[in-house]
């Protein structure tokens, strides 16, 4: 099912991660898959080694991709250049040795609300798992984590950039039921809102 979303990581003061997903986006998919995500990071004690291969990720230059594109069936063998992967990169990015290359950065689609519907982030220098909604038609503050995108927003169209959810810290995730009933009560407070209802 359609939902176009990001899925994020901010590490070391950057986002290290902005992978664009075609599908699937919504809380009750890619929410719930990067929410289980983090869990499992926690629980089995990895978040240490998470960090550490983040923080050895590099971008791709258009030299590199013109060798992979060599490659017989390169797109099934490197996913993390696929549109479906979607929150399916951070169990790549964990089980990839260090130095994983990744696309070029999909960051600038967090300020298009009209069709990013929902980005998951994990920030991992305040150790939080946030949940962004789009269809945002109310200005961002400095207070907002992606305020800096607004000369990027596209305002003819009367949208802005995606706005903060809900956010948890990883040492008291929510439960499945928990985390999809907080988007709920968000989804309706931004309805209830909206300028033009």
């Amino acid at each position: 099912m359609g939902a176009r979303h990001l899925v994020l990581v901010y590490y070391d003061g950057e986002y290290k991660v902005a992978q664009y997903g075609q599908y699937d986006g919504y809380p009750e998919n890619a929410g719930l898959d990067t929410l289980r995500f983090v869990r499992k990071l926690m629980a089995e004690n990895q978040l240490i080694s998470f960090c550490q291969k983040v923080r050895a990720i590099r971008e791709v230059d258009e030299k590199y991709l013109e060798q992979l594109r060599q490659e017989p069936n390169w797109f099934e063998n490197h996913p993390e250049f696929n549109r479906t992967t979607g929150s399916g990169i951070l169990s790549i990015i964990l089980e990839r040795a260090h130095g994983l290359r990744l696309p070029p950065s999909d960051l600038d689609f967090a300020a298009d609300s009209l069709f990013c519907e929902w980005a998951w982030l994990l920030d991992l220098d305040n150790q939080t798992f946030e949940a962004y909604m789009g269809f945002n038609k109310r200005p961002l503050t400095p207070e907002d984590r992606f305020y800096f995108l607004r000369d990027r927003e596209l305002e003819t169209r009367g949208y802005h950039a995606v706005v903060l959810a809900a956010s948890w810290p990883f040492a008291n995730l929510p439960s499945d039921k928990e985390f999809l009933a907080a988007l709920q009560d968000s989804d309706s407070e931004e309805e209830d809102l909206d300028p033009e209802t």
